[in-house]
């Protein structure tokens, strides 16, 4: 794989997958706040860009 796309595969995935961690980090919040969860860890398991996990991270401070 790594002959196919290089550096092209973070750009893939963050152009690919950045609607979907837009729109998801509000809903995953939500289930946060409605179980009273109000800090922690979250971790971001893919292989994209990091966006959900930085969008959620900026909206908890």
């Amino acid at each position: 794989m790594e002959t196919w796309y290089k550096e092209d595969l973070p750009y893939i995935h963050d152009v690919g997958f950045r609607d979907y961690a837009l729109k998801s980090a509000p809903g995953i919040l939500a289930i946060l706040a409605q179980h009273q969860i109000r800090e922690g860890l979250v971790v971001d398991l893919g292989c994209g860009s990091g966006l959900l996990f930085l969008f959620t991270a900026l909206i908890c401070i």
